[in-house]
């Protein structure tokens, strides 16, 4: 049982003899019952602390009453997070043409948030070959930077990101983490706290070869959806339908280097084909009509993506979440528009 854990189950312990106790005042008739009722609130208390341990060992939850402060901007060309002194409008790389592929980044806020709150991350190597996206758990201290690290490091790490293994990896990034958001000896005891916990993130990265080869890395519902000139989906990875999706999906973290369900995949490209690689919220309502949605969103123009994700979102039919997305297309692209 994590310490997160221990915290809680001491403030349910501690409510539950409380609200006994004035129970007991209020409601006389309960006379010698009391002990029955607070024994039932105990292990009521108990109960929910187990299973959040469990969950929050195997990655699938977030401790809650975490929270993020505003993390340093991008340092790479090439890594994409909203910029801490915009307040509206999306993130939109122009088009990176290496001559086998093309590649285009593009992030959005939530619908009414101010784009430095957004936590997602992306990095493209320079020649396109490595291509990295992470989502920062909302609940989570300093997830943007979190999601930041990951990304930075799978892209700037050579043509062989994990080579030292999944966890050298995370463990090098959480090092890192812990480096960045390092506070001061007279911080709030709510800030020491927090960061203690920890940051958790979905990440996915691919790697693609010179002769159209490429292999996709995931933890958790970050997705990687390939497509053919036309448009047509030929496949999703790690899910494959907007029903697969949901609120607890494995995570990286900080505080547990070996935590997270790493999901590989391998394909190929030819000319033409294009890789999608998108985070959660995007990645589902891609999938909900993969025929239309996919050919429209590699090619239409920033403002038309702007404005139709923003009202997918306010009219609940798109998760109102942070939204990023790095299109790799194999062969020479066209300009942003």
């Amino acid at each position: 049982m994590t310490s997160v854990t221990y915290d809680r189950l001491g403030v349910g312990v501690i409510a539950t003899i409380g609200v006994t106790a004035i129970a007991v005042l209020v409601v006389p008739s309960l006379g010698t019952d009391w002990p029955f009722v607070m024994a039932a609130g105990l292990v009521l208390v108990a109960l929910r602390s187990g299973i959040l341990a469990v969950r929050t060992a195997t990655g699938r939850t977030v401790p809650p009453g975490a929270r993020r402060r505003p993390a340093a901007g991008s340092s790479g060309q090439h890594h994409h997070r909203a910029p801490a002194t915009s307040t509206a409008g999306p993130v939109v790389a122009p088009s990176h043409d290496t001559g086998l592929l093309t590649t285009r980044v593009l992030t959005l806020s939530k619908h009414g948030a101010d784009e430095c709150e957004n936590e997602d991350a992306s990095a493209i190597a320079r020649d396109g070959h490595l291509v990295a996206v992470a989502d920062g758990a909302s609940s989570a201290y300093a997830s943007g930077e979190w999601s930041r690290l990951l990304v930075e490091r799978f892209v700037g790490a050579g043509p062989a990101p994990l080579s030292d293994g999944h966890e050298g990896f995370v463990e090098a990034c959480a090092q890192a983490w812990q480096d960045v958001t390092a506070l001061e000896p007279d911080a709030d005891w709510w800030a020491v706290e927090a960061q203690r916990r920890g940051s958790y993130a979905t990440f996915a990265g691919v790697t693609i070869s010179e002769s159209g080869e490429w292999e996709a890395s995931v933890v958790g519902d970050c997705c990687v959806l390939a497509t053919d000139a036309g448009g047509e989906l030929l496949s999703a990875f790690p899910l494959e339908r907007p029903e697969q999706f949901t609120s607890t999906p494995s995570m990286l973290q900080t505080n547990d280097p070996a935590a997270g369900l790493w999901c590989r995949t391998v394909g190929h490209m030819v000319p033409g084909d294009a890789l999608f690689v998108a985070s959660d919220g995007l990645a589902e309502w891609l999938l909900a009509e993969p025929g239309d949605r996919l050919s429209w969103i590699r090619d239409a123009g920033a403002t038309q993506i702007e404005a139709r994700l923003d009202q997918e979102r306010a009219s609940g039919a798109m998760v109102n979440d942070d939204v990023t997305l790095v299109v790799v297309r194999h062969g020479r692209g066209e300009s942003d528009g």
